[in-house]
């Protein structure tokens, strides 16, 4: 203002804090990730310790129908699966676990048969509830492929639940 008290001018200053919300932003984001994978270890480990005392009462239930002489199909069919079904969990936790670090297959030379008529025993039980039937015949053998087992299990596990899903 000038002495009779006319504006003679002004200043005006603008700063651009686009910057710096986006660097809170980020800021925010790596803190939400950090807790989350806090989150994740420590329910990966719980995870972890509740399939220990699973495999550890599938094998003692094992042991149980051997001792007692039962030669019930059934039941060691059913502890069986239950058995490969722990194993393959507790390879995904170790997949999920390792998940930052490099992974390199486990190849082995498997029949894919084999693998699929596991993975159709271990979903027909709830396909059957669900009115689904479906019937394996493979006109020839299936080849003998390098893969890895437990990643080639979970690729056919996860085929057969989105089908199922889809119908």
């Amino acid at each position: 203002y000038d002495s009779a008290g006319k504006l003679y001018g002004y200043a005006k200053v603008v700063r651009d804090i686009t910057e710096r919300k986006e660097n809170e932003r980020k800021l925010y984001e790596k803190e939400r990730l950090a807790t989350l994978g806090i989150t994740a270890a420590v329910f990966a480990h719980e995870v972890g310790n509740f399939l220990n005392g699973l495999s550890t009462s599938v094998e003692l239930a094992e042991i149980s129908l051997q001792k007692a002489g039962t030669s019930n199909p059934v039941a060691r069919e059913a502890i069986q699966a239950a058995s490969r079904e722990l194993k393959r969990l507790t390879s995904l936790l170790k997949d999920y676990r390792s998940f930052a670090r490099p992974q390199q297959p486990n190849l082995t030379t498997v029949n894919l048969d084999k693998i699929i008529e596991e993975v159709v025993f271990s979903v027909s039980r709830s396909y059957r509830a669900a009115g689904i039937l479906f019937d394996l015949d493979f006109k020839e053998d299936c080849p003998l492929v390098a893969v890895d087992r437990a990643k080639m299990t979970q690729v056919l596990l996860n085929l057969f639940k989105n089908a199922f899903e889809a119908m």
